[in-house]
């Protein structure tokens, strides 16, 4: 999108130092929620109930030096389910918390003098933008109380985006610094007037990093508030957000993206249009429709979705037991749009696509959590910034864009999950996923050579190398023709592992031939899986990111070239395949087969992961 600058509205002092008290402090974000109301009519929630416990502000006037806890079931309706949500960073120290205890004496009043600065910056907000009710996680939200917090949790989807304006925090690292401080401000010009009659301050616009550039940057990516896990949804479910960060305030809604400087862009919906406008579509990795896609696989099925998952899981996180219910308004809302079924941090329409993750820095980059969060196959699982690589597989070889699709080599059966909270997207005691695949006995993991293996016996350019794996994985194959090994690249995700284990296996969840001159190379995803103990149950353990391998010499040419104490005994190549048409590939009513049938056909069975 263009932007679109307009001259500030503020005076150059205000913006320096602005007086959080100062009605000039609060002319711009007042001319935003002005326009808002009167324009943008797909911003608003329409008529809201306020949430179960809420703050009052104006008990008594605008200088009241208290503020009141009420519950919802005990107040009388005036008409005005107005309310402001408050999104912030705890921090580390003390916190002014609702507790069983002092849940009495919150509902007798709370003096403003007690509370940390961000709350009183939210206050004077609030009271600012002429409004009453403020709800605040902290003091909302019984703490301490399991039942409660569960219940409250399970309605954040419902509190953020009913709410009439959510107020983001962005600049402060704990709830003791506030937000309405002294700000950081570009630098200013001063141009002299002609006749000497004074000069002009005329200040400097920003870096494009800290605009509304475009639509794709994000001008507080870099403060406090977008570090922290559980602040993601609270940017995404409201309909319009007003954000005080480190040198201005922005505005977002569901038509404008605004800042204090007069900067602004336009937009086509809020946040959640984001995430949801790829949930449960028909164009995936497996089935495109016709066309362009100049920027590989964006715009398929759920990509907005993982991609928000691989910010999530690179943002920091107090309790790894919070990993899945800091979503669960997000997946609410997801789901009521996408009618779709959540598993664990993937949704069904898109399990394969959800099961083949990895670390954001390759192999080996994540670690266990210390308790249990989730299966094994979920990312969930695992402590760590994850990425989904088969999103941008065709970033390794975009001039192949439109010739081929993935075809799926697993078909989902069924899942069962022992639940931990009220809620099934919250915590688990136990999950288990139940798929039809064929499961590939390990015979070898080495480490994976330099040299990137080029294709044996066949000619063309194969996809570039996976960036993320590490290893070289020996298989055996029960092919119809008999027994036989060949290899794959890939790595595991916590620790880096080798030698035999007779436990562990490869799962391959999807292909996608990817045509030469004459012949074609299989490059497949998959799972390192490990037999669970004498069970029937398979854990995964690491990925499978690359094309099916050979190895350069016969063995009768290996055992030669050791004797000979030659180098690249063991060097590997991209295995070639001849297209083997079958009757009815050109039919006019079928689609022509580009992409070559699996040369490998391995029997599937009932695989259950956990």
């Amino acid at each position: 999108m263009k932007s679109i600058a307009f001259p500030s509205s503020l005076p150059l002092d205000v913006l320096v130092n602005p007086n959080p008290l100062s009605p000039q402090a609060l002319q711009t974000p007042n001319e935003w929620l002005r326009v808002c109301n009167s324009k943008h009519k797909s911003c608003t929630a329409g008529t809201v109930q306020l949430p179960t416990r809420f703050l009052d502000i104006h008990n008594a006037d605008a200088d009241s030096s208290s503020i009141v806890l009420r519950e919802l079931k005990d107040s009388k309706n005036d008409g005005d389910g107005r309310y402001v949500a408050l999104s912030h960073c705890w921090g580390r120290g003390q916190n002014l918390c609702t507790t069983k205890a002092t849940i009495e004496s919150h509902k007798s009043g709370i003096e403003i003098s007690k509370l940390p600065q961000t709350f009183r910056d939210a206050v004077a907000v609030v009271r600012g933008l002429g409004l009453r009710y403020l709800w605040i996680d902290s003091l909302c939200i019984i703490q301490g109380d399991v039942h409660d917090w569960q219940v409250e949790s399970a309605n954040m989807a419902t509190i953020y985006r009913d709410a009439y304006l959510v107020l983001g925090a962005a600049r402060g690292e704990s709830d003791t610094q506030g937000f309405l401080g002294p700000r950081q401000v570009s630098d200013v010009v001063a141009l002299g007037l002609s006749g000497g009659t004074g000069s002009l301050n005329l200040q400097l616009q920003l870096p494009e990093t800290l605009r509304w550039t475009d639509g794709n940057i994000d001008p507080i990516k870099e403060e406090p508030l977008s570090k922290r896990a559980w602040c993601l949804q609270e940017r995404y479910l409201p309909r319009r957000m007003l954000l005080y960060g480190s040198q201005q305030a922005f505005w977002e809604c569901n038509e404008i993206s605004a800042s204090e400087d007069g900067d602004m862009i336009r937009r086509d919906g809020d946040q959640l249009g984001q995430i949801t406008q790829t949930a449960n579509i028909r164009d995936s990795v497996f089935l495109r429709s016709c066309g362009e896609l100049p920027e590989g696989n964006a715009g398929v099925n759920y990509v907005d979705w993982y991609t928000m998952i691989e910010d999530y899981t690179n943002r920091g996180i107090t309790a790894a037991s919070d990993r899945l219910p800091a979503l669960i308004g997000l997946v609410k809302a997801t789901a009521r749009i996408s009618k779709d079924e959540y598993l664990v941090g993937i949704w069904k329409s898109s399990m394969i696509e959800g099961l083949i993750w990895c670390g954001r820095q390759g192999a080996g980059a994540l670690a266990n959590t210390t308790e249990y969060i989730a299966p094994s196959w979920s990312w969930a699982s695992v402590s760590g910034p994850v990425q989904f690589p088969i999103y941008s597989w065709y970033d390794r070889a975009l001039w192949k864009a439109r010739m081929s699709d993935f075809e799926a080599l697993v078909s989902y059966i069924d899942h069962n999950f022992q639940l931990r909270d009220l809620e099934p997207e919250g915590r688990l005691k136990h999950g288990q996923l139940r798929i039809n695949a064929a499961l590939v006995p390990i015979t070898s993991i080495e480490p994976r050579q330099e040299e990137p293996p080029r294709v044996v016996q066949y000619f063309g350019q194969e996809p570039n190398r996976s960036p993320f794996a590490d290893k070289v994985i020996g298989l055996q194959l029960k092919l119809r023709t008999g027994t036989t090994e060949m290899w794959v690249e890939g790595g595991f995700d916590k620790a880096p592992e080798s030698g035999i284990d007779r436990r562990r296996f490869v799962i391959f969840l999807t292909r996608l031939p990817f045509t030469l001159e004459n012949s074609f190379v299989d490059h497949r995803f998959g799972l390192v899986v490990e037999k669970v103990g004498f069970t029937e149950e398979y854990r995964r353990v690491g990925f499978v990111d690359g094309c099916l391998l050979r190895k350069l010499h016969s063995s009768m040419m290996r055992r030669v070239m050791k004797w000979r104490h030659s180098r690249g005994v063991n060097d590997y190549g991209v295995a070639g395949f001849l297209h083997s048409p079958r009757d009815g590939d050109l039919q006019e009513d079928e689609r022509p087969n580009v992409l070559a049938y699996d040369p490998l056909e391995l029997e599937r069975r009932r695989i259950t992961l956990v």
